[in-house]
């Protein structure tokens, strides 16, 4: 059995380190420019999803040590990067609207209500089907 060596990154919002097989990082540098460019621009995948949660940057890091906060890129230098996760939040939300609305298959109101009781999704769910 042969060993994968992977290559370590670590998120510029959360500070998380994530190992990387070869070919994901090479991908990723690609498209990123350079390693350095890579190094401070990734975002882990939890740091993307607490960013579209709403929280902010501030928000993310207050549980780590001080020490680990100071190592990190600063807020100001990843705004571009947090637009460009908002903007893919606000693309995929509409995405996921439609799918929802076909879903329905127009008869938004009942299959909201039925799909709530039967797959125990929360009412805002529910309410955001029944309005389209």
């Amino acid at each position: 059995m042969s060993k994968t060596v992977t290559t370590r990154v670590r998120c510029a919002v959360s500070g998380i380190v994530t190992g990387c097989r070869p070919d994901v990082y090479a991908k990723r540098v690609a498209k990123a420019g350079s390693e350095q460019a890579l190094a401070d621009t990734y975002v882990s995948s939890f740091a993307k999803r607490e960013l579209r949660a709403g929280k902010t940057i501030s928000q993310i890091r207050a549980n780590l040590p001080e020490a680990a906060r100071n190592a990190l890129p600063s807020e100001e230098s990843l705004q571009m990067v947090v637009e460009g996760l908002m903007a893919k939040k606000a693309k995929a939300s509409k995405s996921a609207s439609n799918g929802l609305e076909s879903l329905a298959g127009g008869h938004g109101t009942t299959v909201a209500k039925n799909w709530q009781k039967t797959k125990g999704i929360d009412a805002d769910v529910a309410n955001f089907v029944a309005a389209k």
